[in-house]
């Protein structure tokens, strides 16, 4: 290796052409995958790791949870192969939960990359799949007896050697799932997009030389580490905790909680989980490299001055005590990960931190809600799965609201669109709308959330996964709590409160599933909000009149503009006087 400086422009250089390369390799995969939560929602990443298989670039589309996790995928293949075994044009597939993965739907690919002989780097790609088999459809299961029922565990094998795809793995892989047409063709998606972004490494390699290549990798992980050192040392040392629940573990119904405590030091932040609860007996589990990569990429989003990669990495410590539920042992069931501890330790990281960047944290958000149907379409003539998930209102900030109707806030996914279902699906959406008040108030409004209400064309079954139906949606410094989560199934006998941890429900046609998704928190007292945008509000139906003068001690005038419309203006006298009675109740703060 060259002890060289690399030239800073020739590091920019380096640095976008890393990026591009998985950006190319992303939208590779979008495009070229047929299951929906990757095509649509783009469930999905791609990375370049150095040597050492340390994460060097990400790209602008990446889910965050892979992004944390891969570089523990890349070097658990590294450490059961054996680096001896690689050879040029090499790929390997693994979806092991325990060997740095989330969950048994995330399917990794990891290919060692090599130039004149040497490896130089290792490229990797990601996504959900419709299906990986096990007890239920889609491969969630709230309440399997242990990992066995969720699915096929897939631990290092090798998917391709000297370009020739392995097509007895492929085989003994799609004869135990359903729907094989779509996972084939994601696992074709992923395998495509490693290949490219395989020959892009070369291809930067040869161009700048593998010294020089080599060199930069180094000190741009060097670059990250300083970076967020020097951060580090601005805030105040000590010890900030914080702590949420998750709804319950899905087999007991006992809410488990999470703590966190955040040490800061003058070059290090130490996140410490002691005091979790233990795993649980069902789904609402998380492996340690899942909560791992939480910490790196919240924490990224907190610092985004700071490039995601390994360097940044050196300055954090976690302690996640095993048989917990951020770090469940084998073989516990982790399907329901996303719907349960992922959200949940991404809230407790804004909690805690806002004790220390109370400018920099967002008020918690909703938890993804997420539902899984599968039956038999008669316009095709065959079987399906989907899985499909919603948005909702992610928690306010110090100078911003809360984002309406979003997909996850710990993610980079997309909402899928209701003509791409329809057109795959046998149910039709019969709503798709913002809901009023649902967003918590606060001087910085909680984003609102969606209802969505969906009828089914056919018999089948149904799974809900989703949390924050029991715990609030909290805000922060007096800002309130979000609206909270919810499941209802409406037949011929009424509605019908399914929860939010439901599997195997049965669906018949014309069954309507009412899924509304939680608003997130606000930011600051409510009554300390502008009134010029509490009418904004009010007029762009974020929130109701009723909510305007109630909530935000803000009076409306309603003004008819013709027979069937309305407008409103303030009535700043009741604003004035409501909101100084208000301060008055408060103790004049």
């Amino acid at each position: 290796m060259s002890k060289k400086t690399v030239d800073p422009a020739l590091s920019e250089i380096l640095a976008g052409a890393c990026r591009a390369l998985v950006d190319e390799a992303d939208h590779l995969l979008e495009r070229a995958s047929m299951g929906m939560v990757i095509r649509e929602s783009r469930d999905y990443c791609a990375v370049v790791c150095d040597q050492y298989g340390n994460v060097i670039a990400t790209g602008s589309k990446d889910l965050l949870a892979f992004v944390g996790t891969i570089q523990f995928t890349v070097q658990h293949v590294m450490n059961d192969i054996g680096i001896s075994h690689f050879k040029p044009g090499d790929i390997y597939l693994t979806n092991d939960p325990w060997g740095g993965g989330t969950h048994f739907n995330d399917v990794r690919l990891v290919a060692p990359v090599f130039h004149q002989a040497e490896i130089i780097g290792y490229v990797g790609a990601a996504g959900h799949v419709t299906d990986i088999g096990g007890m239920n459809p889609g491969s969630f299961a709230a309440r399997p007896p242990s990992a066995y029922a969720e699915g096929l565990r897939i631990v290092p094998v090798l998917f391709q050697r000297d370009g020739q795809l392995n097509e007895d793995i492929l085989k003994l892989i799609l004869g135990n799932i359903r729907v094989a047409n779509l996972t084939k063709g994601d696992l074709l998606a992923m395998l495509a997009a490693v290949q490219r972004a395989t020959e892009r490494l070369d291809e930067l390699a040869y161009r700048h030389g593998p010294e020089i290549l080599a060199e930069w990798m180094h000190e741009y992980q060097n670059y990250g580490e300083t970076l967020l050192r020097q951060h580090i040392s601005q805030l105040p040392a000590g010890r900030y905790a914080w702590t949420d629940w998750i709804d319950e573990d899905p087999v007991t119904g006992e809410p488990k909680e999470i703590r966190l405590s955040i040490e800061v030091s003058a070059d290090k932040l130490v996140y410490d989980f002691t005091g979790s609860a233990p795993q649980s007996v069902g789904a609402a589990n998380a492996v340690y490299a899942t909560t791992a990569a939480l910490v790196y990429t919240v924490t990224a989003s907190i610092f985004p001055e700071v490039p995601l990669n390994h360097g940044m990495m050196r300055n954090i410590q976690i302690i996640a005590p095993e048989a917990t539920v951020v770090n469940a042992q084998y073989p516990s069931p982790v399907s329901a990960m996303a719907t349960t501890v992922f959200d949940i330790v991404a809230a407790c990281i804004f909690g805690a931190l806002s004790k220390v960047v109370p400018d920099r944290v967002l008020a918690a958000s909703y938890n993804l809600q997420s539902f899984i149907t599968s039956g038999y379409d008669p316009r095709f003539e065959t079987e399906f799965v989907t899985y499909s998930w919603g948005p909702g209102g992610w928690g306010a900030g110090k100078n911003t609201d809360g984002r309406v109707g979003m997909a996850l806030y710990t993610t980079t996914t997309t909402n899928i669109p209701c003509e791409a279902e329809e057109r795959r699906i046998p149910f039709v959406i019969e709503q798709y709308q913002i809901v009023p008040d649902s967003g918590g108030a606060g001087r910085r409004r909680g984003g609102n959330c969606l209802r969505r209400v969906f009828r089914f064309n056919y018999n089948g079954l149904l799974s809900s996964f989703a949390g924050r139906g029991k715990f609030p949606i909290w805000g922060l410094f007096g800002g309130e709590a979000g609206r909270a989560q919810e499941a209802l199934l409406e037949d011929e006998t009424g509605r019908h409160d399914i929860g939010l941890l439901a599997e195997g429900v049965q669906i018949r046609p014309n069954t309507r599933l009412i899924y509304t998704n939680g608003g997130g928190g606000g930011y600051g007292p409510a009554w300390e909000r502008e009134p010029e945008r509490v009418l904004e509000d009010v007029l762009d139906g974020w929130i109701t009149p009723s909510t305007a003068t109630e909530t935000y001690r803000v009076a409306l005038r309603e003004i008819k503009e013709t027979s069937l419309s309305t407008t409103y203006e303030i009535d700043w006298e009741t604003t004035q006087r409501l909101r100084n009675e208000h301060r008055n109740q408060d103790g004049g703060s």
